[in-house]
């Protein structure tokens, strides 16, 4: 008998004897030979993090209360799904390019913010400093940093 064999026999007993030893634990088992034993749980995480991203994801577009969208003209339903198609695409390029998963992409990037000032002088937009990890993607992506001040709106009548 190969041990392949007898291992997949003694699967089941094994997974039973496991679950009540360690309750809330999971088996990772697999029927290939030829992978390593770490792979079977490599492909868990990966599979688990394309789930984690895609919640995230529709997470970002709960915060923008939209209503549903029940498109019924054929040209419509195409944008719709174009548009989609684009944000998902937009997405694995920013993970491809930088090497993290869109979670972490976000989370960093929400830490960036736009101030708007408003004085005697005048009105001002500057964002806040871009901290060393911001930088770092911006740099994998190949994406120029924003401006540090995107508007200045002087009053007209500036008193003396």
């Amino acid at each position: 008998m190969s041990r392949a064999s007898w291992a997949r026999r003694q699967l089941p007993r094994i997974t039973r004897w496991f679950s009540r030893r360690a309750p809330g634990r999971f088996v990772a088992s697999s029927s290939t030979t030829t992978s390593t034993p770490s792979f079977p749980l490599a492909t868990a995480s990966t599979r688990s993090a394309a789930r984690n991203s895609a919640r995230e994801a529709k997470a970002a577009l709960a915060t923008l209360d939209l209503r549903p969208v029940f498109h019924r003209k054929e040209t419509r339903i195409r944008a719709h799904v174009l548009l989609c198609w684009l944000s998902l695409l937009l997405i694995r390029i920013a993970e491809n390019a930088t090497g993290a998963t869109w979670r972490n992409l976000r989370a960093e990037l929400d830490k960036l913010h736009l101030g708007r000032f408003t004085g005697p002088a005048g009105e001002v937009a500057q964002r806040t400093e871009i901290t060393p990890r911001q930088a770092a993607i911006f740099k994998a992506a190949d994406v120029a940093e924003p401006p540090r001040y995107v508007a200045l709106a002087p009053t007209d009548a500036v008193s003396a």
